[in-house]
């Protein structure tokens, strides 16, 4: 079964429900041209681990996104690089880590990475 698969690189701009095959565990899709993603992009994912979605053009993402409930771990999110605008519809992020210490969410693990500007 595959469980890893690497799009990083390429020109994909867009993530819709039911693009990844259940089993993966990592996904990397940095250095695209994402801008936008499903909020169940990402769901019924039970294994996933890792998400890499540094370097794309990320100016905003839907908490929901990063849902991890049917998940057997909280996966890890990389989001850094991405041109994000700073507005209320990204508060979320300023206490994604310790939200996730209670379960059903996944971490950023380059959070100091992450920076946004004013629109």
């Amino acid at each position: 079964n595959l469980t890893s698969i690497d799009a990083s690189f390429n020109k994909i701009d867009t993530l819709d429900r039911n693009m990844f095959l259940t089993g993966l565990t990592h996904i990397y899709l940095n250095n695209n041209n994402i801008n936008n993603i499903s909020s169940s992009a990402f769901s019924g994912l039970a294994s996933l681990a890792r998400v890499e979605l540094q370097a794309n053009k990320l100016v905003s993402m839907n908490k929901s996104v990063m849902a991890a409930e049917n998940t057997e771990a909280d996966p890890e999110f990389l989001l850094g690089s991405n041109p994000w605008e700073c507005d209320c519809s990204l508060e979320w992020l300023k206490t994604v880590n310790t939200a996730s210490s209670d379960g059903g969410h996944a971490r950023v693990a380059d959070i100091a990475s992450v920076t946004c500007s004013l629109a």
